[in-house]
């Protein structure tokens, strides 16, 4: 069981491909700097051609980039397909948040909290936090909901904040308020039959690995690891001396990873196979 950065030709290739997308300027040449505000900012001033987001965005953002460039448009696309012949970013794995009270918040204080967490969940709250205010976000007419889709970049940052935000509590795969927009329906229709098509996953464990867990520089997502690929990118370091990157990880106790990950798949402890 080794990692898949262990496959030195075809990560030699990926680098390859990254290194002249950037010496081409088909990549950003900030792209290892670039935090999420840079990227709205260049998104929004039509300075990016190509920009990876989850698909349920697309309204709002182009909504958002033609109030500064109104000929400017995103259009949705499958990720390029790679030589085993698959494509896409890594499969999310599920997400749960945990919402925490400070122990030093008094226990009346507390039951307040809790109460609103559990509102969240009601009827009321979910219609709250869905569609906003009646009268000013939508209207009911005969027990019909009539949602108005905001237009204006400050409405959809609004509507954003007041479900993306403040909304603690909530399944946030799920936007019953896009069902009702015209707009979102070819979003809706390309994630559900073609988007589910591609994205990779791979073996992964949990509880993770202690080797990992003891020594982060050891994780395939390490500073350790980034730094290498980001400096080969950059023509700072050649690429063909990732096989040396990789005996380097293993001096480092990756000997240790790669006997525990061993041990943990033949077990079956804790192991999860591709999804895809």
């Amino acid at each position: 069981m080794v990692p898949k950065f262990f496959k030195a030709d075809a990560m030699m290739k990926a680098l390859n491909v990254y290194k002249t997308m950037l010496d081409e300027g088909l990549m950003n040449k900030e792209f290892s700097t670039n935090n999420g505000n840079n990227l709205a900012q260049n998104v929004y001033a039509n300075k990016i051609g190509t920009v990876q987001l989850g698909s349920a965005a697309l309204v709002s953002v182009n909504k958002k980039l033609k109030a500064a460039v109104p000929e400017g448009e995103y259009i949705q696309m499958l990720s390029p397909v790679g030589p085993d012949g698959k494509g896409g970013p890594v499969v999310g794995s599920p997400v749960a948040s945990v919402m925490l009270i400070n122990s030093k918040v008094n226990a009346d204080k507390a039951a307040v909290i809790v109460k609103f967490f559990d509102w969240m969940q009601s009827e009321e709250g979910d219609k709250f936090f869905t569609y906003g205010l009646e009268g000013t976000d939508y209207t009911m007419e005969g027990g019909k909901l009539t949602y108005k889709t905001p237009q204006t970049p400050d409405e959809i940052n609004r509507e954003e904040f007041h479900q993306s935000y403040l909304w603690f509590v909530s399944d946030k795969s799920i936007l019953k308020r896009e069902y009702l927009n015209p707009e979102a329906k070819p979003v809706i229709d390309f994630v559900s039959k073609e988007l589910i098509k591609e994205g990779r996953s791979s073996i992964s464990f949990d509880p993770p690995l202690d080797a990992v867990a003891q020594n982060p520089d050891l994780g395939t997502d390490s500073p350790f690891i980034l730094e290498h690929i980001t400096k080969m990118i950059y023509g700072k370091e050649p690429i063909s001396d990732w096989p040396k990157v990789i005996d380097e990880w293993k001096k480092k106790g990756g000997d240790a990873v790669i006997k525990e990950a061993t041990n943990r798949y033949n077990k079956k402890e804790g192991v999860y196979l591709p999804i895809r």
